[in-house]
């Protein structure tokens, strides 16, 4: 029953929000939702002059490395093939390879969230609205399952949030 409302919801997604604005952007938020520019934003906040930027970016480090062994563990254990080698008729707009649950890019976009939100309050619907948006862009790509976006979310933010918990006092 959860897989068959969970191909329900990808179908939805993958094909019935599908139209050429959506062809165009949602590549590009996609592929700015993953680790790379996570990791350089980092590391330019990590060389700031400011104390608190570089606490900053030491913590989206962690973040990110904190994330990338989870989900990789995860991914293994798991095994769930992408969509687009199980299902026909996928509207296929980016190249993954890997297993699919959870999504990384879901994972340290939603991780990202609650640390940035917790250095740049005002900018928190922005951090977080982001987030979603290259949750849903991987659906909508044809790389992952909704459950795997939503995995993935909720396992980031957990790990944001857990990171601002340790981290209040330094």
């Amino acid at each position: 029953m959860l897989q068959c409302m969970d191909r329900t919801a990808f179908f939805f997604i993958n094909h019935g929000l599908s139209n050429p604005f959506f062809n165009f952007i949602m590549p590009v938020i996609s592929n700015m939702g993953g680790g790379p520019i996570l990791f350089v934003l980092s590391l330019v906040l990590l060389f700031s002059k400011k104390r608190e930027l570089k606490l900053l970016g030491l913590i989206m480090l962690a973040g990110l490395t904190v994330s990338f062994y989870i989900v990789s563990g995860l991914k293994v254990l798991v095994a769930r093939p992408r969509p687009f080698l199980v299902l026909t008729d996928v509207f296929l707009l980016a190249k993954a390879n890997g297993m699919s649950f959870p999504s990384n890019h879901a994972a340290v976009s939603f991780m990202a969230a609650p640390i940035l939100t917790a250095y740049f309050k005002r900018y928190a619907a922005v951090f977080y609205s982001f987030a979603a948006a290259v949750a849903v862009s991987r659906v909508y790509v044809g790389v992952h399952y909704p459950s795997d976006v939503l995995a993935g979310a909720l396992l980031g933010a957990v790990i944001g949030w857990f990171l601002n918990y340790i981290s209040k006092d330094l």
